[in-house]
């Protein structure tokens, strides 16, 4: 399924830029901001870029597991290129990584993305909406 990654200021999109390091400044959801959600016999999901992005269905990988950038930079899914997620409220989600690390956007949203936090909290809630 094709979806966009809202982050938790309502404000700001998760894209992925042209190298493949994921980021969330973008405030519409144009193809950089898309992705394909890969739902996993496991549980987990990968996601990938679209057809339309410089670097075309690259999955989106935790450098080391967890605690770095989020990059898109893979063309098979293993274990760092799997994520869990976890419900949080008000329709809100979190993204855990295989190393029980959470994705952040850095001021809830307008900066940067790492999937360093420890516990999910308000940088950490995401709404993923289907497009």
């Amino acid at each position: 399924m094709r979806i966009v990654i809202l982050c938790p200021d309502g404000e700001h999109y998760v894209g992925a830029q042209e190298n493949g390091l994921l980021y969330a400044q973008p405030t519409s959801a144009r193809c950089w901001e898309k992705f394909q959600l890969e739902e996993l016999s496991d549980g987990r999901f990968a996601l990938k870029t679209i057809e339309c992005h410089p670097l075309p269905n690259q999955y989106v990988r935790a450098e080391a597991g967890g605690g770095g950038n989020l990059i898109a930079d893979r063309t098979q899914p293993d274990e760092h290129e799997k994520f869990t997620l976890e419900s949080l409220p008000e329709g809100r989600l979190a993204i855990r990584t295989v190393n029980d690390l959470y994705w952040r956007a850095d001021q809830s949203g307008g900066g940067a993305l790492d999937c360093g936090a420890t516990v999910p909290d308000a940088w950490e809630a995401f709404t993923i909406q289907l497009v």
